[in-house]
């Protein structure tokens, strides 16, 4: 807090154990809220204007706990937001768009997951792949940077050597953005919309997550 970065961002998947870690594999949510306590009152302690944002994944069993972590989050001082949670890495994603070439393994876990998904894949494929899309925010606004200073091609993609462009302190940023730009996994990436699931860029997405989020109240209530 001490350097006063712009910005922030927590995400998490529940305000309970049993629901976050469903969401966060080997993750422990009361930790994630000590912790939040703890940068919050740096913030303050330093004087910092660094603008923190809570983000709440949403996925059809978890409705119950956003409010609750919305006020818990507000009463910190971090501004909360929330989206649909979707599949990643994009590796997976293309995997199950095209099996035929796969980019990954899709395991009974990774399915399990899909299940949990109100925004669900192929729903949201059949959405997507809809655009023309010609750029990607994922590489335009941000870069994602591992604990040993290297650029990856996004933050949706495997942590893997195909995927790592270089050293982020000593390769200029133009060669760095070429790179990412020019990658294998761009071109399948795009052609099937996935910088528009990322961004949320299609109101569609709402009224899918939202039918299949009133299917599954309708399926627990009769539990």
């Amino acid at each position: 807090m001490q350097a006063n970065p712009d910005w922030m961002r927590v995400s998490v998947s529940g305000f309970t154990q049993d629901t976050y870690v469903r969401g966060h594999k080997g993750g422990n949510i009361e930790k994630v809220k000590a912790n939040m306590r703890r940068l919050a009152e740096a913030k303050r302690e330093t004087g910092a204007t660094t603008d923190l944002e809570l983000y709440f994944h949403k996925y059809v069993d978890n409705e119950h706990e956003e409010e609750t972590m919305r006020e818990y989050a507000e009463s910190l001082g971090y501004r909360f937001t929330s989206g649909w949670a979707y599949m990643m890495p994009i590796e997976k994603t293309l995997t199950y768009a095209n099996p035929q070439e796969p980019h990954a393994t899709l395991t009974d876990e990774d399915h399990a997951i899909m299940g949990r998904l109100a925004l669900k894949v192929d729903q949201a494929l059949a959405v997507s792949s809809k655009h023309k899309v010609t750029s990607c925010s994922l590489q335009d606004n941000f870069v994602s940077i591992d604990v040993n200073g290297n650029a990856s091609l996004c933050c949706g993609c495997m942590a893997s050597e195909e995927n790592t462009i270089g050293s982020y302190l000593s390769m200029p940023i133009e060669q760095l953005q070429s790179a990412r730009r020019s990658h294998a996994l761009c071109g399948p990436c795009m052609k099937h919309g996935l910088p528009v699931i990322a961004d949320y860029l299609d109101p569609a997405f709402d009224q899918i997550a939202e039918q299949e989020r009133a299917r599954y109240r309708v399926a627990a209530s009769r539990h």
